[in-house]
């Protein structure tokens, strides 16, 4: 019976063999993964502008002293 057999074997996960993928699987998660690629790098741009913008504006705000020269 087969809930006899799953007792008798061990818990260890079963890999069941799967027929080699498709051209049409393989362009399937080749899109996934060139999507998730392109809105991780949108976001790292997105989070250098708000740096760089950050920066320039706390720098901005930072009193600035002219060098006045004393004759």
């Amino acid at each position: 019976m087969l809930s006899d057999l799953l007792r008798d074997e061990d818990d260890r996960a079963r890999f069941v063999p799967l027929p080699p993928p498709t051209d049409e699987d393989i362009t399937h998660l080749t899109a996934i993964i060139a999507a998730r690629l392109t809105k991780r790098l949108r976001e790292t741009i997105v989070k250098a502008h708000e740096s760089d913008a950050h920066r320039i504006v706390s720098h901005a705000r930072k009193p600035q002293f002219l060098a006045i020269p004393v004759p």
